[in-house]
């Protein structure tokens, strides 16, 4: 009898490797209002609000 040749395929998978490893996100106080900083791997971005909570839901967004 001849042999019989097994053969078996391998298929990677590549997953999912998170591009952003750490995120924060500061709120500081200035004269006519509050500046929302964001820092991650990737670099700095900054956003502007008139009261507190206006910085607070744009620190919010900027998490996600």
């Amino acid at each position: 009898m001849a042999k019989k040749k097994s053969t078996t395929k391998s298929s990677k998978v590549e997953t999912a490797v998170p591009t952003t490893l750490s995120k924060s996100v500061r709120i500081e106080k200035i004269s006519n209002g509050f500046v929302i900083s964001t820092f991650t791997d990737k670099g700095e971005k900054a956003a502007f609000g008139k009261t507190r909570k206006d910085a607070e839901k744009i620190a919010l967004k900027m998490l996600k």
